[in-house]
């Protein structure tokens, strides 16, 4: 089953069996609307759970409901658990209600771990959590990038060997994102494809539209 719903992301992914975790990270700009696109298309086919774990925004409800209608989703089927430190980003890991969805979609999981290597213990908890969720569906993560300034993304080297596929998105000039492969166990590493910016927040060009400057224009 496709993950996000577009079709060039979902092409270069390919097929996602149940039991596999699939993270996205890079550019915010970019990781934050494929969050939500990817929220509404599960809900398609899934009570769908996000974890988000970011002290403030992140989560537009607007954005969020203009999606959902796009892709035929069902808000009713989206729950949303926010954490604000890093004991409440484990409990919600750990809750017992957790077996009532299909798709759990987790948004900068490791965010409230703090930066240095000692610390990283927290870490490798955490992605111990994320393994056992994804024992009988499908995880999501929409992760950032290394706090040690490296080009991974967030989590340590246990998490980057235990999620099975990862996923670059990175902002291009004229209104493009570049979508790279950096790990698939079917897949050779560095396959690349874009897409269009306004595929993913759900706009398409209004072929009426001017710019301010041409309504302001006045001949002399």
């Amino acid at each position: 089953m496709p993950i996000t719903g577009i079709y060039e992301i979902d092409s270069l992914i390919g097929h996602v069996p149940r039991g596999w975790i699939v993270e996205f990270y890079g550019d915010y700009k970019v990781v934050k609307p494929l969050m939500h696109q990817t929220l509404a298309y599960q809900s398609r086919y899934y009570d769908t759970l996000l974890i988000h774990s970011r002290e403030f925004g992140g989560l537009d409800p607007y954005l969020l409901n203009r999606l959902v209608k796009r892709n035929n989703g069902d808000i009713e089927r989206i729950h949303v658990a926010r954490g604000f430190r890093l004991q409440d980003v484990i409990e919600s890991l750990t809750s017992q209600g957790l077996g009532e969805y299909g798709v759990i979609v987790l948004a900068y999981p490791y965010r409230y771990v703090p930066g240095n290597p000692a610390a990283y213990t927290e870490a490798s908890r955490i992605t111990g959590l994320i393994k056992k969720l994804a024992v009988n569906r499908r995880v999501i993560v929409f992760n950032e990038v290394s706090k040690n300034g490296y080009y991974y993304p967030d989590g340590g080297s246990l998490h980057h060997h235990t999620v099975h596929v990862i996923v670059g998105v990175w902002t291009r000039p004229g209104g493009r994102v570049t979508i790279r492969l950096f790990k698939h166990p079917w897949k050779p590493v560095g396959l690349t494809t874009t897409t269009n910016y306004n595929r993913i927040i759900g706009e398409k060009p209004w072929a009426a539209q001017h710019r301010l400057t041409e309504w302001l224009y006045i001949k002399n």
